[in-house]
């Protein structure tokens, strides 16, 4: 397994416009969300709810519960939401690699965040939560199986992880949604089972091939992209 940690952090390669974009991605994921969040926690929540802060005491599995399971149950239909016709022009700029890796993972337009379920729900636990340290350690665990599942780190060669795929979302899984052909399945963040259970899990083989190699400036960090989902990606 350690044979592979060059894998997972190789990148591919990048035009200067695709570096720009993932450490913008980088950035605003690292520490914009986060001032935004302790914005909210701080000022918004106290502001709207000044008799709920530190509210609710919850065993410690509970928490962890919520925000590493529940939460990723959310995500999945807040995912496929960002799929929809509607809602696609804002997930566009993630599923423009030409290549996926760990560094895709922070690929957005500046404002995907706001569509992302992770923003309100774990600023407004923290706010309501008397101690939310399990709840944190659920959150990081999201965030670092998050990098993992970009990453090029593939279980090709390793069987314990393809027998896992029926619980977890594996990089093959996942790399699987950033293709042409099965973008529209695995989408859930953690857990594989709510695409089993919705019908959005598809039968795949190795190797996972084309991305949606879309073509991408350093506009539409900011600007929406002209591209619409065709009917046959819907």
């Amino acid at each position: 397994m350690f044979n592979n940690l060059p894998i997972f952090f190789s990148l591919n390669k990048r035009t200067y416009s695709d570096w720009f974009i993932d450490f913008v991605g980088l950035l605003l994921q690292g520490l914009g969300i986060a001032l935004i969040q302790t914005w909210f926690i701080l000022k918004v929540f106290p502001a709207l709810l000044p008799n709920y802060k530190s509210f609710i005491s919850i065993h410690p599995i509970v928490q962890f519960v919520i925000s590493f399971i529940l939460i990723d149950y959310i995500y999945y239909w807040n995912h496929r939401m960002l799929h929809s016709r509607l809602f696609w022009r804002l997930h566009f700029l993630h599923h423009s690699a030409k290549n996926v890796d760990w560094l895709t993972t922070s690929r957005n337009h500046l404002f995907t965040p706001l569509a992302i379920c992770y923003l309100w729900l774990h600023s407004f636990f923290a706010f309501i939560l008397t101690d939310y340290r399990f709840y944190l350690a659920g959150v990081i665990c999201t965030y670092a199986l998050d990098i993992w599942r970009h990453s090029k780190f593939s279980p090709k060669h390793a069987q314990i992880f393809q027998k896992i795929e029926g619980v977890f979302i594996t990089p093959r899984l996942h790399h699987e949604h950033h293709s042409k052909t099965n973008c529209e399945s695995f989408f859930g963040a953690n857990f594989s089972w709510w695409d089993t259970l919705h019908s959005t899990k598809k039968d795949i083989s190795y190797p996972v091939l084309a991305t949606h190699n879309n073509l991408v400036r350093l506009k539409h960090l900011v600007i929406f992209p002209k591209y619409k989902k065709a009917e046959s990606e819907i």
